[in-house]
């Protein structure tokens, strides 16, 4: 087995998969969630459970930036999210789950309780790290 360099692990890029819009003649390219998107939508999780409150636009604002064109550039800007989010409502339930899906944050085969339990344990684990990451630099 390889053991990676530098390269190789920035050659590690994000899946792009070409997805059916349901319920109409027509594909579009959805990139699996970055880092920063993930701890976004894993933040977004929690403060929704915490407060009970569904907050505005979740799904579009989720899907918006992993929306791409063939070349990989974000089709929507922050400003058309509102635009978005008048389109078919199942348009945007279809694209978020499986944009949730491609980035290993959506299995098929997990309940929605074994989601929102694997969702904390991701946001513990994460932040446990940071913790051990910070003690060892402050050395």
């Amino acid at each position: 087995m390889k053991i990676a360099n530098k390269k190789d692990i920035l050659s590690c890029v994000l899946k792009k998969e070409l997805v059916k819009i349901p319920g109409f003649n027509m594909n579009i390219y959805i990139q699996e969630m970055n880092i920063t998107q993930r701890e976004d939508y894993l933040q977004v999780i929690k403060s929704v459970l915490e407060d009970k409150k569904l907050k505005k636009n979740i799904g579009v604002n989720i899907l918006l930036p992993s929306i791409i064109d063939k070349d990989g550039n974000q089709i929507f800007t922050k400003e058309e999210a509102e635009k978005l989010a008048n389109i078919n409502p199942r348009v945007i339930t279809a694209l978020t789950t499986r944009l949730l899906e491609i980035s290993g944050l959506f299995p098929e085969s997990l309940s929605a309780e074994k989601n929102v339990l694997r969702i904390f344990q991701n946001i513990d684990l994460f932040s446990n790290w940071l913790k051990n990451l910070a003690r060892r630099y402050m050395k």
